[in-house]
């Protein structure tokens, strides 16, 4: 019988879901930003808020809603 440690169960947990400052780092931008980000009117980065006071970015969601940003060349277009 295979088991896990139950380490590797909390690290996958943990790496599916960032805080604020964790955003921040991966895009290299202050945190006043990405709070900014997330109150966004017209195509905010989806957040969720866990409490009272404490936000959450799921890592899939951040992903998409970069990839739907993504600014594509000209060199690019002509190509597709």
């Amino acid at each position: 019988m295979v088991t896990k440690p139950m380490g590797a169960v909390r690290v996958a947990v943990k790496e599916a879901w960032m805080t604020v400052a964790e955003v921040a780092v991966e895009l290299k931008l202050p945190q006043a930003r990405v709070y900014k980000l997330i109150r966004n009117c017209r195509n905010p980065l989806p957040a969720h808020r866990v409490g009272e006071r404490t936000i959450r970015v799921q890592r899939d969601e951040l992903r998409a809603w970069l990839d739907d940003r993504k600014i594509v060349s000209r060199e690019d277009a002509d190509v597709m």
